[in-house]
């Protein structure tokens, strides 16, 4: 993948956020609200406040990256108090995952670049590189009582 114009020498993640529990106390504007607030704010958790290494994504700047889906399935109704477990878990699967061996080369046929996934190992990418805040919902609780 192509890395951002605003961040070339960073790879991507992206969160999708879903419920396996239909509500009927929330209409779908709410949800919908509700789902991007929790987005939002696991993006900046995690990855503004660098508790995820997108530099460590890029295989070569303004060339290519990786780009991470996250999905998270919340088997209840959807509400702000799981921000910290869905933080939580988000770190936990990061943790250990492995990343072929890519390199980069360029092609002279044609003019662009090409990359070529080597078949020796799998390298470890140490993508979460900071511990995560534990009372992100004592915030959130702050925040909505006082302002």
């Amino acid at each position: 993948m192509e890395p951002s114009k605003e961040a070339p020498d960073e790879g991507m993640i992206r969160f999708y956020l879903d419920s396996a529990h239909e509500t009927r106390k929330h209409t779908l504007e709410e949800y919908t609200r509700q789902k991007q607030q929790i987005i939002s704010t696991l993006q900046t958790l995690l990855i503004n406040s660098q508790g995820l290494d997108t530099k460590s994504l890029c295989i070569k700047p303004a060339i290519y990256c990786w780009l991470v889906h996250i999905d998270l399935l919340v088997l209840q109704s959807i509400s702000l108090r799981q921000v910290d477990l869905l933080a939580g878990a988000t770190k936990a699967a990061l943790g250990d995952v492995q990343f072929p061996k890519v390199r980069v080369v360029f092609n002279e046929n044609t003019k662009t670049y090409d990359y070529e996934v080597l078949e020796e190992m799998l390298t470890w990418k140490d993508v979460c590189k900071t511990p995560i805040p534990d009372i992100v919902t004592l915030g959130l609780v702050f925040f909505y009582l006082y302002y």
